[in-house]
């Protein structure tokens, strides 16, 4: 009998470590006819009389997810979407696998491996040059250090390798480097770095060009940012930011932005 509570007890604490979730949503708009309406769990159909079609479906499952020391994440996401144009249907596909495992040491450095699958489709008949059908697999460990509430530092490096099914492949490799202080109670400083090397043999002005490359240009592409924010008083907080970029053998390109906010 002991040793059957034991099992049962051991069970139990397995069960309260894992996390499920899921969701499923399904919308279609089409011209109305005599037949019945529309049936939620049957797929997209090539109907003439279909204006636009959307699905959407997130699993996850989780082990440790509120735990302090490790955890592991994994999800899934697949979506679909038809719309008729002036030149016919486009259709979208996206499914994205990732996994994320994550832990802590010393309560001051954190530990995380990223891994990623993800493809993205679109079809469009009536234009053949948009078509794509491109699969990423992703890897970024990152390291974060912490410092009560004063100091966070993260240092990370991202592999990015893509693949068209027609003759396009390209490879990103980024180093990104951040962090936030936080001066006084009402006062915070935090800037970036991110420095990415990037191949690709396509045409860079392309409907692939631009989904591979994520709005980066064929060779080093480097990027930073600061942003200032403090808080005047109990309703109002001011931010200023600047943040630069240079891709490919383009020209520095410097940006800057300020903001007060009214908090009610």
């Amino acid at each position: 009998m002991a040793l059957d509570d034991t099992r049962i007890s051991t069970l139990h604490a397995l069960l309260k470590r894992i996390y499920l979730q899921s969701s499923m949503q399904i919308s279609q708009k089409q011209f109305a006819e005599d037949r019945g309406a529309v049936n939620p769990i049957k797929g997209m159909t090539r109907d003439t009389n279909l204006i636009a079609f959307d699905h959407h479906q997130s699993h996850s499952f989780s082990i440790n997810k509120f735990s302090q020391i490790w955890s592991m994440d994994i999800h899934f996401m697949q979506s679909s979407n038809r719309t008729f144009m002036t030149y016919g249907f486009e259709t979208r596909h996206t499914r994205d696998f990732s996994i994320k495992l994550w832990s802590s040491w010393w309560k001051i450095l954190t530990l995380d491996l990223v891994g990623k699958m993800k493809r993205n489709i679109l079809e469009v008949p009536n234009v053949g040059n948009r078509n794509f059908n491109i699969l990423s697999q992703v890897i970024e460990p990152r390291i974060s250090f912490v410092k009560r509430t004063n100091l966070r530092l993260q240092t990370s490096f991202k592999w990015d390798i893509k693949e068209n099914i027609a003759t396009e492949n390209a490879m990103i490799r980024s180093f990104m480097l951040d962090g936030k202080y936080n001066l006084v109670s009402n006062t915070s400083i935090s800037s970036g770095v991110t420095i990415s090397n990037v191949y690709f043999n396509g045409i860079v002005l392309s409907s692939p060009g631009h989904v591979m490359l994520d709005g980066l240009q064929p060779g080093k592409n480097f990027m930073w940012t600061v942003d200032l924010t403090k808080r005047i008083s109990d309703f109002l907080e001011m931010s200023i930011q600047y943040e630069g970029r240079r891709s490919g053998n383009s020209a520095f390109v410097h940006v800057g932005r300020a903001q007060v906010r009214a908090i009610l």
